[in-house]
């Protein structure tokens, strides 16, 4: 009953998560295969097979692997600080173990964005994986994507007032962030390395290579950077 409740609390509260899922609650009994709810997203439970980080989760439902995305919270990445203990955190809580899905809604990358909640705990409070998360101090809440006053709350008594895990860092910086941030390096190392060993000058009308000494490099009518390897060295320089 609590489940149900929870349920209808959820969907009023998010302004039904674009459209609102059902608030009835399947039975377990039924076939494990994801049902289509009224709104078109499926309910679904499985068995945990694999923890890709924290908040991406595998589910293997029917012998189908599902891949799943915890919805409304966002957990540091691989690499970045908390990153290792987010996943193990959520391991920890749900690998091997019966899940139930509740999909809010697919993303870019085909995920399933769900609430995902321990079936051994869909009764009692605190089956809620996503808020454990939160609560943990080992996730955001994705404000971009959820408004759930429920996870904001969370979200704010880890931060504020428990210190609880990430929480602890004096900087905390956010996931949304240091992807930001990642990508930015990246590109910036991608351009720099295009560039590394174009040290000579490519007469492109006569094949010909000079070195940065030479008096035709970067004189000729046609031509560009290039590397020791290309074109022919010029017989003056020995480019």
């Amino acid at each position: 009953m609590r489940f149900i409740i929870y349920l209808a609390l959820t969907a009023l509260l998010a302004g039904c998560l674009r459209p609102c899922y059902s608030s009835a609650r399947p039975s377990l009994s039924e076939s494990k295969s994801p049902s289509k709810t009224k709104s078109g997203f499926a309910i679904f439970s499985g068995k945990v097979v694999r923890v890709i980080d924290g908040d991406t989760i595998v589910v293997l439902v029917d012998k189908k692997e599902i891949k799943v995305r915890l919805y409304g919270i966002d957990a540091p990445e691989k690499g970045q600080p908390f990153g290792t203990q987010a996943k193990k955190t959520l391991s920890d809580l749900i690998f091997g173990k019966e899940v139930h899905c509740v999909q809010t809604d697919v993303d870019f990358f085909g995920r399933s964005i769900c609430k995902v909640f321990l079936s051994e705990l869909l009764e009692l409070d605190g089956g809620d994986m996503n808020l454990n998360m939160l609560s943990s101090g080992m996730a955001w809440h994705y404000k971009k994507y959820s408004k759930d006053p429920t996870y904001a709350r969370a979200e704010q008594i880890a931060r504020e007032e428990i210190k609880a895990g990430l929480w602890a860092d004096k900087n905390p910086v956010a996931p949304w962030d240091w992807r930001k941030n990642k990508k930015g390096k990246s590109k910036a190392k991608s351009k720099g390395s295009d560039k590394v060993g174009l040290n000579y000058w490519l007469n492109t009308d006569g094949n010909i290579r000079h070195k940065e000494s030479c008096r035709w490099f970067k004189k000729t009518k046609q031509g560009r950077m290039s590397k020791p390897d290309e074109g022919k060295p010029c017989k003056v320089c020995g480019g």
